[in-house]
């Protein structure tokens, strides 16, 4: 994480923040989101026949959410 942070600063992407990585393997998502404060990264193993992507998603949006508020 800290070396794609460095290279963001690096390219001058100020704009651009690193919100999540997807790891894709024949039978598995891993899904690696960081929490709005960017104090957590939230990580989702799942088997790629349970689920899609975009449900994924919405449960880390979900996750990350309730993290935040917990944490505040």
């Amino acid at each position: 994480m800290q070396q794609l942070q460095a290279s963001q600063v690096a390219q001058d992407s100020e704009l651009e923040q690193l919100e999540e990585i997807l790891i894709t393997l024949p039978s598995q998502l891993h899904l690696l989101h960081l929490t709005p404060t960017r104090q957590y990264l939230l990580c989702l193993a799942i088997a790629e026949t349970d689920t899609n992507l975009a449900l994924a998603r919405e449960i880390m949006r979900q996750a990350s959410d309730l993290t935040t508020k917990t944490l505040i």
